[in-house]
């Protein structure tokens, strides 16, 4: 019984330990989401105000700035899911998931979801260039300030620059995926 007793202090102990570890992970995952921040890239200050919800309501003084901060907070939220998104429009699954998405990165390729959102960008006026630039070089901000989701530690990678055709690359997978009549 005693010895019973003993391997159940002991699975105890190292369950314990475990979750510390990842409650570490975790915790060092979570961007910071209150207080100040200093971002290089903006014009003028920008205030950040998350809701009850985590919801960001950004207020700036330029829209440049505002497509700045937007990049930022949806990086802050969903930079393992931008990632992902970024990889499938450029149909470089494989360098994350191995052989076995060879045949997604083709097909992704060959319906050139990126070379689509190229000629969108050259259609783009100056206005439109430039706020999303603004927008991708905040997600970039957020990347360069160290943030990493649990994600990419997980699969042991880092997140890739990002551009502007990746920014727009995502909207034409979006509206392929919710044509209900490409298949």
């Amino acid at each position: 019984m005693a010895a019973f007793r003993r391997v159940l202090w002991g699975l105890g102990i190292l369950a314990a330990a475990a979750a510390v570890f990842l409650a570490i992970l975790v915790e060092q995952s979570i961007p910071k989401r209150s207080g100040r921040l200093v971002v290089a890239g903006l014009s003028h200050p920008v205030r950040v105000a998350r809701d009850r919800f985590g919801i960001p309501h950004i207020h700036a003084e330029s829209l440049e700035d505002l497509f700045f901060a937007q990049g930022y907070v949806t990086a802050q939220d969903r930079l393992w899911q931008m990632e992902f998104q970024k990889r499938v429009g450029r149909g470089t699954l494989a360098e994350l998931l191995g052989e076995p998405a060879l045949k997604a990165d083709r097909l992704l390729r060959t319906v050139g979801f990126r070379r689509a959102a190229a000629r969108s960008w050259l259609a783009l006026s100056p206005e439109g260039r430039r706020l999303v630039s603004a927008y991708t070089r905040g997600v970039n901000a957020a990347v360069e300030s160290g943030l990493r989701p649990l994600e990419f530690r997980i699969l042991r990678t880092e997140p890739q620059k990002f551009d502007d055709i990746d920014t727009l690359t995502w909207p034409k997978l979006m509206a392929w995926d919710l044509d209900g009549n490409a298949t």
